[in-house]
C-alpha cells in the first residue's frame, strides 16, 4: 500500500498518468481490505492532494464524504487534521459548503485542544478559504503577510510561503496585484518546475497582460505534458484558462472537454465550469457556453462564493452582449450586479472590464 502510493507519486512526476492512477486505486483497495480506518483515511487524503485528475473527481467526492462522516475512533489526530484540509476542498468543489465548514470547525477544535506544535496553530488561524468566499480579498492578503512573518519568527518560513501563496493566488490576481505573487513564492517562475506548479507561470503572465509571453510559455508547458483525463486537474485548468485568455483555440478545444463535469479544482479552489463556458464562447458555441455559465453560477451560488458569482455574472453578460438586441438588454442586470460586486470586493481588473462594456452600451 505505501509502496504503491510512493511509486504513484514517481509516475506522476514522470507524466505516466495512467500507471500512477492504477497504483493509487490499488493502494486504496488494499486500505479497504485491511479494514483499517487510519490507513483508509491516510491513503484517501493522499489522493485528494493537488494532483488528482478529472477522471478521479466523482470518486474523490464520494470518498471525502465517506471519510467526513466516518467515526474518528482509531485515527491519529494528524491524519484527521490533514484530511480536514484536503477533504474539505474536494467537498467544496462538489458544492458541499456546509460539510466543508463542518470539517473546518473540526480542524479548529483539534488545534484548540492540542498542545502539539503543528496542530495547535490550527485553533487560532483565520480561515482564508471562508474569507475568500466572502470576498474580503485584502484581508486574505493581510493574513498571508502575517503567516510569512510568523514563519520567519519560528523558523518555518519555507512552509509558510507555500501555504501563504496558495491562499493569495486568486485574491491577488482578482485585486489586480498579480505581480506581488512572487514575494510569497517564486519556485514556479523558472525550471525545473514542480508538477503541481505546471501552468502557473503562463497563467500569471496572462493575467499580467503579457499575452505573447503567456502563449509561448503555455505551448512550452503542454509540449510533453500528455493531455488526458488522467492528467492533474489543476494543470489542465490552468492551461485552459491561459488558452482562453490568449485566444488559443486549438488548446481550448482539446482541454475543455476533459474538464466538463468537474465544477472546480483545488489548491486554491476556483471554478472550472465558468472557464469551460468561456472556452465554448471562444470556439463559437454560444448555446454550450450559456449552459456552462448557468451551471457555474449555480455552483458559486450554492457555496456562497462572492467573487465567483460576480465573475460568472460578468461572463453571462459578455455572452449576451454578443447576441441580439434583446439579449443585449438582458445582459444589463448581470453587468450592473457584477459592477457593484467588483467595487465592493475591490476586484479592479474585472471592474474595469465590466465598466468598458457598460460604456459601450451607452455610447
Amino acid at each position: 500500500m505505501e509502496a504503491d502510493t510512493l511509486l504513484a507519486i514517481l509516475h506522476l512526476g514522470d507524466g505516466r498518468w495512467s500507471e500512477a492512477r492504477q497504483l493509487q486505486e490499488r493502494a486504496l483497495a488494499v486500505a479497504r481490505e485491511l479494514a483499517d480506518p487510519e490507513a483508509l483515511c491516510r491513503v484517501g487524503t493522499n489522493l485528494m492532494g493537488a494532483i488528482w485528475s478529472p477522471r478521479q473527481w466523482s470518486k474523490l467526492v464520494a470518498l471525502a464524504d465517506e471519510l467526513a462522516r466516518m467515526p474518528r475512533t482509531g485515527l491519529r489526530r494528524h491524519t484527521v487534521a490533514e484530511f480536514t484540509i484536503y477533504g474539505s476542498e474536494i467537498l467544496l468543489t462538489a458544492g458541499e459548503r456546509e460539510l466543508r465548514d463542518a470539517l473546518r470547525n473540526e480542524r479548529i477544535q483539534l488545534g484548540t485542544q492540542s498542545r502539539d506544535a503543528e496542530l495547535a496553530p490550527l485553533g487560532a488561524q483565520m480561515d482564508p478559504g471562508v474569507t475568500t468566499l466572502n470576498g474580503d480579498l485584502e484581508a486574505v492578503v493581510a493574513t498571508a503577510d502575517n503567516r510569512l512573518a510568523d514563519g520567519e519568527a519560528t523558523g518555518t518560513l519555507v512552509r509558510a510561503r507555500v501555504g501563504a501563496w496558495l491562499q493569495v493566488f486568486w485574491p491577488l490576481i482578482w485585486l489586480g496585484r498579480a505581480d506581488e505573487l512572487t514575494r510569497f513564492d517564486d519556485a514556479w517562475l523558472a525550471p525545473p518546475v514542480a508538477l503541481s506548479d505546471l501552468g502557473t507561470r503562463a497563467l500569471w503572465l496572462a493575467h499580467l497582460g503579457r499575452l505573447d509571453e503567456a502563449r509561448a510559455q503555455l505551448e512550452e508547458d503542454v509540449k510533453d505534458f500528455g493531455i488526458s483525463a488522467d492528467a492533474p486537474a489543476r494543470s489542465l485548468a490552468r492551461f485552459l484558462e491561459t488558452a482562453v485568455l490568449v485566444g488559443h483555440r486549438e488548446l481550448a478545444a482539446r482541454i475543455a472537454p476533459l474538464s466538463e463535469g468537474v465544477p472546480a479544482w483545488t489548491q486554491p479552489t476556483t471554478a472550472v465550469t465558468r472557464t469551460v463556458g468561456v472556452a465554448a464562447q471562444l470556439l463559437g458555441n454560444r448555446t454550450a457556453a450559456h449552459g456552462h455559465h448557468e451551471r457555474a453560477l449555480a455552483w458559486a451560488t450554492k457555496i456562497r462564493h462572492r467573487p465567483e458569482i460576480a465573475l460568472t455574472r460578468l461572463a453571462i453578460a459578455e455572452l449576451l452582449l454578443e447576441g441580439t438586441p434583446s439579449e443585449q438588454v438582458e445582459a444589463l442586470p448581470h453587468l450592473d450586479f457584477a459592477i457593484d460586486e467588483f467595487r465592493a470586493t475591490k476586484m479592479q481588473p474585472s471592474l474595469e472590464r465590466a465598466l468598458r462594456h457598460k460604456g459601450l452600451l451607452h455610447a
